[in-house]
């Protein structure tokens, strides 16, 4: 898969820990960071000015149940900033509602995954990345 940089906004310690370890044994050089809520993805988007300013990740896996500022308006957000607008986003839920799942698709995720991932899900993510 090669070296890829990927940023996680997930909430719940275990499954961010989960996520991570996944992702070290899918991906070993692949370097990921974690933000454990929305809050922290919108400071960091406020505080971008010019996309040179920050290197974007490859992807995002986000958590759609994230405390004050859900995973849907954290994904409103990024496509409404130019230098998100073309990041893959992918994410990451325990619902099974399909508004839950129309609506993330709705605002501009690429892909939709149930919590916890396998290394099928890992797949999808990687093949869809690579169509792009």
């Amino acid at each position: 898969m090669g070296d890829l940089d990927i940023l996680v906004v997930e909430d719940n310690d275990d499954h961010a820990e989960l996520l991570l370890d996944s992702l070290a044994e899918f991906s070993p050089q692949s370097k990921v960071s974690r933000l454990p809520c929305g809050e922290s993805v919108l400071d960091l988007l406020g505080g971008m000015v010019d996309c040179s300013e920050c290197p974007l990740p490859d992807f995002v896996l986000l958590d759609i149940k994230l405390p004050k500022c859900d995973g849907i308006e954290v994904l409103k957000r990024l496509r409404h900033h130019q230098c998100w607008q073309d990041v893959p986003v992918f994410m990451l839920t325990t619902s099974t509602l399909e508004r839950d799942i129309k609506s993330c698709y709705r605002n501009g995720a690429n892909g939709c995954f149930g919590k916890p991932f396998t290394y099928d899900d890992f797949s999808k993510v990687v093949n869809t990345l690579k169509e792009r």
